[in-house]
């Protein structure tokens, strides 16, 4: 047996020893700071509030909360249409997408609460509240089974509006004699109970429905929204109800893979702005469109408060849709009154420390 001695200077071994030290820092320090890219779907309009005031301003905020490991890359036009984001981001063609909890009413039936009329007109308070229902009274349930759910939020409250000078919707019997556009879900089901004629579809394709006068009016819509998908010029009178007839509400999810390579720490940044703080950014929304009927207004369109009556009307009509929602809950293993009960609280809650 042979035996090898160092025979290099003891000055020599330091620097080896101090290289691969550096080595081994510069490394960690690499994994460390590691980036990692989430392609994000937005199927809004690029210029939508939706986009500008609150998906891009959170995405950002998560690369801070990151410092700047998690950066957002988003498609230039949508990579499927509106009822596919589910579906776009549990296969993996994007990492993440959002989607109106209206298209998903099969696969979330929970969730749907927050669309049933005459919850409240503000989407932030609902969208809060909504988290909290969901982690209190849904979550076991897992029906988000297939992503990873982030949080929610919302929009500003959806009301009516005439195509028609001679038919401002001031009564259910006005309703029944016209043909509308809808949001699909609650908004669609709570017109047919009234055996109203309804156009269900996103709002992303409204315009193409009233443009071409297919329809006598729009249902569900807020005003500024109106505005902003370009069919107000349409509308000679609107009807801005005394609780809205539905606040949109949106799903934000991660594809599961790319959830589960995150490091802890960057999942922690994910949670930290998700829940409650994502729902939070509803407020650019709200605040948006606070000035919605006088826009119309200044274009000629007539706004008006529903009469009380009519609102009663529309109350009693609607609140099988309330009871149906707690029954189909039970049916689930959920207390149904207890969540819808919580859920109307905790609105009524937020909305107060809001103002």
């Amino acid at each position: 047996m042979s035996i090898r001695f160092d025979t290099r200077s003891a000055a020599a071994k330091r620097v080896a020893v101090l290289g691969s030290t550096a080595v081994f820092t510069c490394m960690a320090a690499g994994a460390a700071q590691a980036k990692t890219e989430i392609l994000f779907n937005a199927f809004a309009p690029p210029k939508h509030i939706i986009n500008t005031g609150i998906v891009k301003p959170w995405a950002a905020a998560v690369t801070k909360a990151s410092n700047g490991r998690i950066t957002f890359k988003f498609p230039p036009s949508s990579v499927a249409p509106p009822p596919r984001q589910f579906d776009i981001a549990r296969t993996g063609t994007v990492d993440m997408a959002y989607q109106f909890n209206g298209f998903l009413r099969r696969r979330v039936p929970l969730v749907q609460l927050t669309l049933l009329p005459f919850m409240g007109r503000s989407g932030s308070a609902q969208g809060v509240a909504l988290w909290r229902t969901y982690n209190k009274f849904f979550a076991k349930k897992n029906q988000y089974s297939g992503v990873k759910l982030i949080g929610f939020f919302g929009g500003p409250p959806g009301d009516l509006c005439s195509l028609k000078a001679d038919k401002p919707i001031d009564s259910v019997a006005t309703l029944k004699t016209m043909k509308m556009w809808s949001l699909p879900g609650y908004p669609s089901q709570g017109l047919k109970r009234l055996d109203v004629t309804v156009v269900p579809g996103p709002a992303v394709r409204i315009y193409s429905i009233v443009s071409k006068g297919i329809v006598d009016g729009f249902a569900g819509l807020g005003l500024q929204e109106s505005i902003r998908f370009n069919v107000a010029q349409f509308a000679k009178s609107c009807t801005v109800l005394s609780d809205s007839m539905f606040t949109a509400m949106f799903s934000l999810m991660i594809n599961p893979k790319k959830w589960d390579s995150l490091s802890d720490a960057d999942k922690q940044a994910f949670d930290r702005m998700g829940g409650e703080t994502l729902a939070g950014y509803t407020r650019h929304w709200d605040a948006a469109d606070v000035n919605g009927p006088d826009n119309l207004r200044k274009i000629g369109v007539k706004v008006f408060d529903a009469p009380a009556a009519f609102v009663d009307e529309l109350r009693k009509a609607w609140l099988p849709m309330h009871e149906e929602w707690i029954a189909g809950a039970n049916k689930l293993g959920v207390d149904g009154k207890a969540a819808y009960d919580f859920f109307r609280a905790e609105v009524a809650k937020v909305t107060a420390a809001m103002k």
